[in-house]
């Protein structure tokens, strides 16, 4: 294994989110997708031409920033981010959770 494949492998289990099946599903389809949308957003700014022939070096700190940002701001990952938006779909008009009561 390359050190790259194992950085790519590790963000996809820290950004995905760890623990669950799903996460590693939407894990493995950012780093994918990921160094794409680097490679065009270098294309679009001015800075691409000068970073061009850094692209692998560009995409090892923007997964090791990735990576960081969701062990700080988002430690459940890609998932805590899907499971809050299907809470706030299934509560829209009402914004909270239901009582429980009589139990």
């Amino acid at each position: 294994f390359s050190l790259y494949l194992t950085i790519q492998y590790v963000a996809m289990i820290v950004i995905g989110g760890m623990g669950s099946i799903l996460g590693a599903l939407l894990g493995a389809a950012f780093v994918v997708l990921f160094p794409y949308v680097i490679e065009s957003a270098m294309e679009v700014t001015a800075l691409g031409e000068r970073l061009a022939s850094y692209v692998y070096a560009v995409n090892y700190a923007a997964f090791g920033l990735v990576m960081i940002l969701f062990l700080v701001f988002e430690p459940q990952g890609l998932v805590g981010i899907w499971r809050r938006i299907q809470e706030w779909v299934l509560l829209w008009p009402f914004r909270s959770r239901p009582l429980e009561g009589g139990k």
